[in-house]
C-alpha cells in the first residue's frame, strides 16, 4: 500500500487516520472543504512523515469535482491503493420544526458524498485490478434512532451502498470494508446536548482511527466497535417492531 485518498481529511476520524497513515510514509490525497483546517491537516501530515501530500478543497456533494480530484490523485501518484470515505455531518432536525433541506443535506454528505468518492476510486482500482475501499457507516444505521434520525437514515444508506459494492466485486481483488462505529468524540458530536447521555459510551477519534487501521491492514469486510455497543445494537435490531417502538420512547427527546 503506497497511495491513499481520504475524504473528510481535515477533522475527526479522518484527521486521525491521516496522522497514522502519514507515519507510515505513505502518499496521501486529502480531500475536505477548502480552508485553514485542510491546510493545517496537510502540514500535520507532512510533519508526521507522509511521502507526499496532495490537497483537494472540494465539497463531496459535488460529484464531478470529487471524481476529478480522485482521478487526478490516482494519475499523479501512479495508482490508488486505498480509498477512505470519512466525510460526514450530523444535524438535529426535530420533527416539530422539520426542515427538509437540512435533512437532505445530511444524506447528500453522508451517503452521496461517500458514493461519489468511492465510485471514483473504483474506476481507478478497476483499471489497476486491485485496491481497497473503506466507508464510514455507523451503528445508528443498524437501528434507526429517534434522536438524529436523519443521520441514522443516511448511515443506513451508506452501509447498504458498501454492501452492494462488495457483492458486485465478489471474486475481484478489491476489498470493501464497512466501518460501523458507535459514538466517537469528534467536532461533529461536540455540543449535541440531546446526545449527552449516549456520549457516555463514546470513544476518542484516536481510538477509532487505530481500530479502523487494524481492520484495513487485515482487509476485513466489516468492523464494528466498541463491541458492547455493537452487540447491544444487534439485539435492538432483532427486537419486534412493536417492542422497539415502545422502547424508543425512552430514547427520544422530541
Amino acid at each position: 500500500m503506497k497511495n491513499v485518498f481520504i475524504t473528510g481529511a481535515s477533522s475527526g476520524i479522518g484527521l486521525q487516520l491521516v496522522r497514522l497513515l502519514a507515519g507510515r510514509g505513505l502518499r496521501l490525497g486529502m480531500l475536505a472543504l477548502p480552508g485553514d483546517d485542510l491546510a493545517k491537516a496537510c502540514e500535520m501530515a507532512r510533519a508526521a512523515g507522509a511521502a507526499a501530500v496532495d490537497a483537494y478543497g472540494v465539497d463531496v456533494r459535488d460529484r464531478e469535482a470529487t471524481r476529478r480530484a480522485v482521478a487526478a490523485f490516482a494519475e499523479k501518484a501512479g495508482g490508488l491503493d486505498l480509498f477512505i470515505g470519512c466525510a460526514g455531518v450530523d444535524l438535529d432536525v426535530p420533527i416539530d420544526a422539520y426542515d427538509s433541506a437540512r435533512a437532505e443535506f445530511i444524506s447528500q454528505v453522508n451517503f452521496n458524498g461517500l458514493m461519489h468518492g468511492a465510485n471514483a476510486a473504483l474506476e481507478a482500482m478497476l483499471a489497476s485490478g486491485e485496491g481497497q475501499i473503506v466507508g464510514i457507516g455507523s451503528l445508528s444505521g443498524w437501528r434507526i434512532l429517534p434522536v438524529h434520525a436523519d443521520y441514522s437514515v443516511s448511515k443506513a444508506a451508506a452501509e447498504a451502498y458498501l454492501e452492494s459494492l462488495r457483492i458486485r466485486l465478489r471474486g475481484r481483488p478489491i476489498t470493501v470494508t464497512t466501518v460501523s462505529p458507535g459514538f466517537v468524540l469528534t467536532p461533529m458530536t461536540a455540543g449535541n446536548e440531546d446526545l449527552t447521555a449516549l456520549m457516555y459510551f463514546a470513544i476518542t477519534a484516536e481510538d477509532a482511527a487505530a481500530r479502523i487501521l487494524r481492520a484495513i491492514d487485515r482487509r476485513k469486510n466489516y468492523v464494528a466497535f466498541p463491541w458492547h455497543l455493537a452487540l447491544g445494537t444487534r439485539l435492538l435490531r432483532a427486537l419486534p417492531e412493536p417492542l422497539w417502538r415502545l422502547l424508543s420512547r425512552f430514547i427520544s427527546t422530541e
